[in-house]
């Protein structure tokens, strides 16, 4: 059944208004009546659905009511019919302007009346089906903005917990570095970029010597305090791009890429001698070593785990030669090795002699270096120098600062 429409008839004549209002009630209407505007604008509510309006009103005329009409946001869309005797030009431009949708010229047709407000309610019905969908789809796009919002989150929080599971497949939990997994995927990488560019990659491999003796003394509390520690240590002497893992229990690995075998080798001695200050805590200080083994990646037939393996074997060497010393895959001339620069060694100052306390082994293997350059031509430093014998008379004396060594 088709809903009835609500009109509201506003003309200042009574016999106008009961006319209207019987041949709108034929037409299945229910009909409103106002003599005057401003019985007309209290009466106008958003239930509504046509206003036929006289244009010649005591008081405020049809053309002011149509403008009041249209400035109030809850009526502004509620057609309106201009009932009127004036068929000039100027009239109906004025009506149109003032927000007439339509005009019926009096005396009032009951056909007209018929088509007109058919035509009026119609496009009334259509404007309400447009603010309903339009309506229906705000709220949609409101909850869908909700929706959008929530996954945004959600995605936000399950990528943090990728990235944190990730995080944790590749790191240690004990000693926050590297764990095996994690160190071969990055160490896999940095084989295969020393490869392309032509540039030499070291590995060290150490231990801590006699670990299960501190385990089976001072409990494993205290096992894990000191593994945390020399992790600690050992990050204080390393670059950000040098690859730092736990191999597994007391052992650990360490990738140095674009850095020669001489120079590895103080990096190891470094290494070593961040260990030697005792560790302390509640129950005592507890003094710990390393032994370590290194070795330098050979040419194209060279992978990651050949690498470490060599560097695993000179570990096995030092620590049968006595613990607490760095050792290589095969015996090498260290004293001519050089490092990959003279002065400045693995993002360390030697002009300076900041060498983090190992002051001593830096001067005894300059001193070294100098003593072979003095007996024979050395490849390594790229020059034939004979060194006099007041020179190392001068050189055994010194302590860094001083600076001594042989241009490349």
């Amino acid at each position: 059944m088709e809903q009835r429409k609500r009109v509201l008839v506003v003309d200042d004549e009574a016999s106008n208004r009961e006319l209207l209002e019987a041949l709108l009630a034929e037409l299945g209407h229910d009909v409103d009546m106002a003599a005057d505007g401003s019985a007309a604008l209290a009466k106008l509510d958003p239930s509504h659905d046509l206003v036929l309006l006289d244009v010649m009103m005591p008081g405020i005329d049809g053309f002011e009511v149509a403008r009041r009409i249209r400035n109030e946001s809850a009526v502004s869309d509620i057609p309106i019919c201009m009932v009127t005797a004036l068929s000039g030009r100027e009239e109906r431009l004025c009506a149109v302007e003032a927000g007439a949708n339509d005009f019926i010229a009096k005396p009032i047709d009951k056909t007209e009346l018929k088509v007109r407000t058919a035509s009026l309610l119609k496009t009334k019905e259509a404007q309400d089906t447009i603010k309903d969908c339009h309506a229906k789809l705000e709220a949609q796009n409101c909850l869908l903005r909700e929706n959008s919002e929530q996954l945004y989150r959600k995605n936000c929080e399950l990528e943090h917990l990728y990235s944190e599971v990730q995080r944790l497949a590749i790191m240690d939990e004990l000693t926050k570095l590297y764990n095996r997994r994690g160190f071969f995927e990055l160490g896999r990488r940095e084989v295969d970029r020393a490869r392309r560019s032509g540039t030499p990659l070291s590995a060290i491999m150490f231990d801590l010597d006699h670990f299960k003796r501190i385990n089976d003394t001072a409990g494993h509390a205290m096992g894990d305090k000191v593994l945390e520690e020399v992790a600690l240590r050992c990050c204080r002497e390393l670059r950000k791009v040098d690859i730092f893992g736990r191999y597994g229990g007391e052992e650990f690995s360490v990738l140095l890429p674009e850095t020669d075998v001489a120079s590895a080798r103080l990096v190891a001695e470094r290494l070593r001698h961040s260990a030697l200050e005792p560790i302390s805590s509640e129950s005592g200080a507890v003094s710990v070593t390393m032994s370590l083994g290194l070795a330098v990646l050979k040419g194209n037939a060279t992978g990651l785990e050949e690498l470490l393996e060599s560097a695993d074997q000179a570990l096995y060497k030092a620590k049968e030669s006595g613990r607490n010393r760095v050792c290589a895959d095969e015996e090498q001339d260290w004293n001519l090795a050089s490092p990959s620069h003279p002065v400045r060694v693995h993002g360390q100052n030697m002009e300076a002699g900041r060498w983090n306390g190992a002051n001593g082994c830096w001067s005894w293997m300059m001193r070294r270096r100098i003593e072979n350059c003095s007996r024979r031509s050395s490849r390594a430093w790229g020059m034939t120098w004979i060194w006099p014998p007041m020179v190392l008379r001068l050189w055994r004396n010194s302590t860094p600062p001083m600076t001594w060594f042989c241009s490349t």
